[in-house]
């Protein structure tokens, strides 16, 4: 029987099971994030589980602790299962212990048409290219293997089978983003999911694209702000709710556009959460944010149209935190942690975005902070002037032009005369720090931007700044990479400070925060004041 019989078969099975009515399934406490470990390319890694267990008990200690994920998505792969299906269902349960030991539920996909077609090997992994997004990303299954639809029945049975009354489980997702082109990728899901309910798993099944006939919930990816076309999609079928298993990705240099950042999906989150209470929406759906969680070898820190051999990012695109567990951003951090946990750990945040949450629904691009040429920007005075002594100041900022200053002032008194000044230039792409009082102003450091990878700083795109605040001790981080975590021998080495200063003369006491620029207008996309904790 060739596939094209089979799935006609299996789909007609698919259609008595789903004449059964399915209760709604309530997803508005997922808040998750895809997942690989950061040394691994692709999902074939589950075929060397073990080499992988100390970085996955770490990675994701920080993920659900620091972050307040509790939802992962997991990636298999049929032919981790057909080389040795016992050891792969073995792994699955290891896994399980892990993530719920770090707080976490983990649903399971199946299929997977993105990315490379041929060359997956189990025994000789593929080796990322730089600036290659997903380079060496398989689907699933490859397209030499898709010779048969009742091929892979198995692989989904006894998966599932094993697994049908685990707690543990959060969704199985049959296929992620089925190829349109030719019939095969759609019999399969089809079949798939008649597999899967057939089983009857407590957990739900689901599928891309959106609503279709071989999910239980409306299944959503969406890489833009265009608030409106999300929540067309995401209420296209109130009756079985919605998940937004991939939401967005940072805006990328060189875009004239936000590609739906991690603030961006937050604040539409929030804004639904407040609709929702209000009578307004009829539900809240999950939400996967940013892809994945670790920036690595996946080599998603680039965008989807790089070339090969492209420098590092000056932000990484997509993923949370860096494989010497550091986050990409803690401003976006405590902001899905608070939107996961509701606890509010910011001393100070603004991302400049609306707060009426209808307004925030009907956005369809990114907002922030302009701050014309010669300009002043300060907290004050919503927030107290003695505030910030110990702590964490971190914002993003994209000059409009090749040349002009930006100055972060931090510990800023009344006067505007004493405080401690990072100061950057475009043109010279370079960082420095003063102490600027009364007395007099003293350099304390300097920092020659151009040598980093990712060219230093660029009006091409959002640049990072984050300051670490501690007693006499000054730490300024510009635009952190991927490359600075990675050590001699492949080790992995914590990320440095552009500059690292102790000022042990007349220690600027705690003040607040003031932006400055000169000679340019430069857009804030945020600013945010954490605890010293965080770091």
């Amino acid at each position: 029987m060739n596939f094209f019989c089979e799935s006609f078969y299996t789909s007609l099975l698919v259609i008595l099971l789903s004449t059964c009515c399915h209760a709604f399934i309530d997803t508005s406490g997922w808040v998750g994030v895809e997942y690989t470990p950061s040394s691994a390319s692709n999902e074939l890694w589950w075929y060397n589980y073990d080499q992988y267990a100390d970085q996955l008990d770490k990675e994701l200690n920080q993920a659900g602790g620091l972050y307040g994920f509790n939802a992962l998505r997991m990636f298999l792969h049929p032919m981790v299962y057909e080389a040795n299906s016992a050891q792969l269902i073995n792994n699955m349960d290891k896994f399980l212990s892990t993530a719920t030991g770090h707080g976490m539920r983990v649903g399971f996909v199946f299929f997977d048409d993105c990315w490379n077609h041929a060359g997956a090997n189990l025994t000789n992994p593929c080796q990322p290219v730089k600036g290659r997004h997903n380079g060496c990303w398989m689907a699933s299954p490859q397209d030499a293997d898709r010779d048969s639809i009742a091929r892979y029945q198995p692989y989904i049975t006894d998966i599932v089978t094993a697994f049908k009354n685990d707690n543990r489980v959060l969704f199985w997702e049959i296929f992620n983003e089925p190829n349109n082109v030719g019939i095969y990728s759609f019999s399969l899901r089809t079949a798939g999911y008649g597999w899967a309910t057939s089983v009857q798993p407590i957990q739900p099944v689901i599928s891309c694209w959106d609503d279709n006939e071989a999910t239980m919930i409306v299944d959503h990816h969406e890489y833009d702000t265009n608030f409106p076309k999300w929540m067309s999609a995401i209420y296209s079928n109130p009756a079985k709710g919605a998940v937004i298993t991939e939401a967005g990705s940072r805006w990328y240099q060189g875009y004239s556009t936000d590609s739906g950042s991690p603030l961006m999906i937050v604040q539409f989150m929030s804004a639904l959460k407040e609709l929702y209470k209000q009578g307004k929406v009829p539900f809240v759906p999950g939400v996967f944010i940013s892809w994945e969680l670790m920036v690595g070898n996946s080599n998603t820190r680039w965008h989807w149209n790089t070339p090969d051999n492209t420098p590092e990012p000056l932000i990484p695109w997509d993923a949370h935190m860096f494989p010497d567990l550091t986050p990409i951003s803690y401003t976006e951090l405590a902001a899905i942690y608070r939107y996961a946990t509701g606890y509010d750990q910011f001393f100070y945040f603004n991302n400049f975005l609306p707060s009426d949450p209808q307004v925030v629904i009907n956005m369809t691009t990114d907002a922030f902070l302009t701050i014309d040429s010669n300009n002043i920007w300060t907290l004050e005075p919503t927030v107290p002037l003695d505030i910030i002594g110990d702590g964490i100041v971190e914002l993003t900022i994209w000059p409009q032009a090749s040349k002009g200053q930006f100055g972060l002032w931090v510990r800023v008194d009344r006067t505007g005369a004493n405080g401690y000044f990072v100061g950057i230039d475009v043109g010279a792409n370079s960082l420095w720090l003063e102490k600027r009082s009364t007395a007099g102003s003293s350099l304390l450091g300097s920092f020659d931007a151009s040598k980093l990878d990712c060219g230093g700083i660029s009006s091409t795109g959002w640049n990072m700044l984050r300051v670490v605040l501690e007693g006499p001790k000054i730490d300024v981080y510009l635009n952190p990479m991927w490359i600075d975590t990675q050590g001699p021998n492949g080790t992995i080495q914590s990320i440095s400070p552009r500059l690292s200063v102790i000022d042990t003369q007349n220690t600027i006491a705690p003040g607040s925060v003031r932006l400055i620029t000169n000679d340019a207008s430069w857009r804030v996309d945020y600013v945010s004041v954490l605890p010293l904790y965080y770091f």
